[in-house]
């Protein structure tokens, strides 16, 4: 898989987050009498929905195989025109050949599709065959060996003409040669390989969909577009011109399914690839990636053409990657500093969107002498990841890493920043305000904020795990939302406002947060818990002091003046506690071993202590991150408060 170094500092504006499971496209086929065609087929074994010949079913309908299911005798046949939708999942440590699915006529098979190998490596390529069986289709959906991730092949079978292919949401292609006889059909199979009887599989049952009706390429585009996430648009120069990385990108986003598409023309500047975007209106609701590995413009052409393609964007989803560095970029030469001043240039310009890569990459070295010399010397791309003086490349190293991999695993985090975190359902909540749709003035949740002004009696949870910022008290207690200059945060009155979420919180936790101590009053509670005396960060012992409160008070840290927008990174963690302001040293201590069972906001559990305090936002999560995912929290909640960190 590709790598993951956790998320990155991006400026959202909108939920990113989707539920994990199949699309399910049947607006496109919907029977006004029941809901479905009487000639679909659906096998949705990852939400449990079966349906063919006329009715609903169940999995006991199917007969299971080694490693699969048949429904033989089936009363259903394909019409000459048919739309397939099949989702599924390799599995990097098996071999070639499985057929996810396959329709046959007595054992002359009408329509197969198989997972092969190229070159004698892992499974790499779904292929369309169809009768006769040595017809195949290539669908050209290749990524690298060993590897494993969610895919989705739509593929429209017409008789007598070429198939419709379309690819993870890539694009779509007319491919091969005309299609022979789709019908007569007496038995499906589901993984299992039907025409040799065998139980060969290298994919995970997700879901197979049949309609009998031909999409046009527009509508295939249209049910891949239709994933559980935004889609996403990668634009740039030559690190972009071949599949390799967006593939990677995809793998390594295996929860869920997002339709891709990319733009990426070798030797192109960011002016001219901004000339190209505002070519594209389809893409401009699209998550942007932005990847000049080159960077040949000029500070100045290069802030303006990432300017002019975010401004065509109906969002804020959008990042601009590092570029590389390679052999023209040794550390000291007139290149490299060149590079440096446009890279901070575009950092300073963009702190909320700016991913850093160098880093990152080279810590993926082999430890070879001459990977060591290239990161420790020339301050370079190591050479064992990259496929010629710059780009990044597909080989994996001795220490089991790709250039490809690596880049495409920082992207990936980048995609799904931050709800990354509480993948495996992780405990906690992740808040933002500038996400105006996650405001409401009730805590009922009907009516939205909309501006300035606005009262909030709730917070919408952002991680995935439903754990609102609730009004607990009268309405008189709801903070009051703010937004000014671009910015957009919480206020608490100092007097009696606050919103609270109960949920299972216990030691180790950590909070990092994006705040303005408005004033400062001996004892208000920027935070509680949900529970008494847990979760705390207190106003306490001397202006402008904060601490931490879990039965005692401790790590007290004097770094958050008044009126200072900060960011403050919380561990609570008994003896091993800690907390800091901005990136400004840890303060350490112990404040005790309470768990918060959840957490209230601008005041103590029970709605005392209130604070005078802006928050721009914040992530509160059991367990610990790692320094590089604190350090891209805080320049994600950083760039919410306007800070460059």
């Amino acid at each position: 898989m590709a790598m993951s170094l956790g998320p990155l500092g991006l400026g959202l504006t909108s939920p990113l987050v989707g539920s994990r499971g199949s699309f399910d496209p049947l607006d496109l086929f919907a029977d006004p009498g029941d809901g479905f065609p009487s000639d679909a087929m659906l096998a949705d074994f990852e939400g449990s929905q079966f349906f063919w010949a006329g009715a609903s079913k169940v999995l006991g309908d199917l007969t299971s195989t080694p490693n699969g299911y048949t429904l033989a005798n089936v009363s259903w046949r394909t019409s000459a025109a048919t739309t397939y939708i099949i989702d599924y999942e390799t599995d990097p440590a098996a071999s070639a050949a499985s057929y996810p699915f396959a329709l046959d006529n007595n054992g002359t098979v009408r329509i197969e599709f198989e997972l092969q190998s190229l070159a004698g490596g892992s499974v790499n390529i779904l292929r369309l065959y169809n009768n006769p069986p040595g017809s195949n289709y290539n669908a050209s959906n290749t990524y690298t060996a060993g590897q494993a991730g969610r895919q989705r092949f739509c593929v429209v079978a017409r008789e007598g003409q070429p198939a419709i292919i379309g690819l993870n949401g890539n694009t779509v292609v007319t491919t091969g040669s005309n299609i022979g006889v789709t019908t007569a059909i007496n038995r499906a199979s589901f993984f299992y390989r039907a025409r040799f009887n065998d139980g060969v599989t290298t994919a995970t049952k997700l879901a197979v969909r049949a309609f009998p009706r031909a999409l046009s390429a527009t509508e295939v585009e249209a049910v891949m577009a239709q994933g559980d996430e935004p889609p996403v648009h990668l634009i740039g120069d030559s690190f972009l011109n071949s599949n390799s990385l967006s593939n990677e990108v995809r793998l390594d986003l295996t929860d869920t399914y997002r339709m891709w598409s990319q733009d990426g023309v070798g030797g192109s500047t960011l002016v001219e690839q901004a000339a190209r975007f505002a070519l594209t209106p389809r893409y401009w609701d699209s998550t942007l990636v932005i990847m000049d590995g080159g960077l040949s413009d000029t500070s100045a052409e290069a802030i303006a053409a990432i300017a002019d393609m975010v401004s065509r964007l109906s969002h804020d989803r959008w990042f601009y990657m590092e570029p590389g560095y390679g052999t023209d970029q040794i550390a000291g030469s007139a290149n490299r500093i060149a590079q440096d001043a446009k890279v901070a240039a575009i950092k300073a310009a963009y702190p909320g969107h700016f991913v850093p890569t160098l880093d990152a990459i080279q810590a993926l070295n082999d430890g070879s002498p001459e990977d060591l010399d290239d990161v420790n010397v020339s301050d370079i791309w190591p050479r064992s990841l990259r496929s010629d003086a710059l780009h990044p490349g597909t080989v994996v190293n001795g220490a089991g890493h790709s250039g490809v991999s690596g880049l495409g695993g920082l992207i990936a985090d980048a995609v799904r920043l931050p709800f990354s975190l509480f993948d495996g359902g992780i405990a906690g909540g992740l808040y933002d305000p500038s996400v105006l749709s996650s405001l409401w003035q009730d805590s009922a949740r009907t009516v939205p904020v909309t501006a300035d002004g606005d009262p909030v009696g709730c917070m919408d949870d952002l991680s995935g795990n439903a754990n609102h910022l609730l009004q607990i008290g009268a309405a008189t207690t709801r903070p009051t939302y703010r937004t000014s200059g671009g910015l957009h945060w919480l206020e608490g009155d100092g007097t009696a406002d606050y919103l609270r979420a109960t949920f299972t919180l216990t030691q180790t936790f950590e909070r990092i947060s994006a705040l303005r101590q408005i004033t400062w009053t001996l004892n208000d509670q920027i935070f509680g818990g949900s529970a008494a005396n847990a979760g705390v960060l207190f106003q306490i012992t001397g202006t402008p002091n904060i601490a931490l409160f879990d039965g005692s008070i401790a790590v007290t840290n004097a770094g958050a003046a008044v009126g200072a927008d900060v960011v403050v990174t919380e561990r609570h963690a008994g003896a091993s506690s800690q907390m800091a302001v901005n990136n400004v040293a840890y303060v350490t201590g112990n404040p005790g071993t309470t768990g918060p069972g959840g957490v209230t906001l601008f005041a103590s559990n029970g709605g005392a202590g209130n604070s005078n305090v802006r928050c721009y936002g914040f992530i509160i999560r059991a367990g610990t991150m790692n320094d590089s995912e604190i350090s891209f929290l805080r320049t994600y909640f950083g760039a919410k408060a306007g800070l460059a960190l």
